[in-house]
């Protein structure tokens, strides 16, 4: 009779695992096509825009980005397996810069 408990009971979680699994991957993807949207609306609407792609899937998201009217920043993702391409980037440094020669407010990091 334990058995037959404990078996329901973990067929029961596995299918809500599932629904809620294949929910999450649907807002997942939404999600993703959303975010290409707006940084393809950006892209073509706004000049002056400093993008800071961190790691392999930031970089190839904004591949696309006109980097004749726009700063496109590139680095390995700062995580404990990748901060080696990360540190020494300068990113925040750069973007100061950037936003300061387009006559535009410094960003306050801290």
């Amino acid at each position: 009779m334990l058995y037959l408990i404990y078996g329901l009971i973990t067929k029961c979680l596995i299918v809500h695992f599932r629904r809620f699994a294949n929910l999450f991957y649907d807002l997942r993807f939404l999600r993703i096509y959303v975010s290409d949207f707006i940084i393809q609306y950006i892209n073509k609407n706004k000049e002056g825009i400093v993008y800071i792609a961190w790691g392999n899937f930031a970089i190839n998201k904004l591949k696309n980005i006109n980097e004749e009217k726009n700063l496109l920043l590139k680095s390995g993702h700062p995580s404990p397996l990748s901060v080696r391409f990360f540190l020494g980037c300068k990113h925040f440094s750069k973007t100061n810069d950037y936003l300061k020669e387009h006559g535009k407010n410094e960003i306050k990091w801290n």
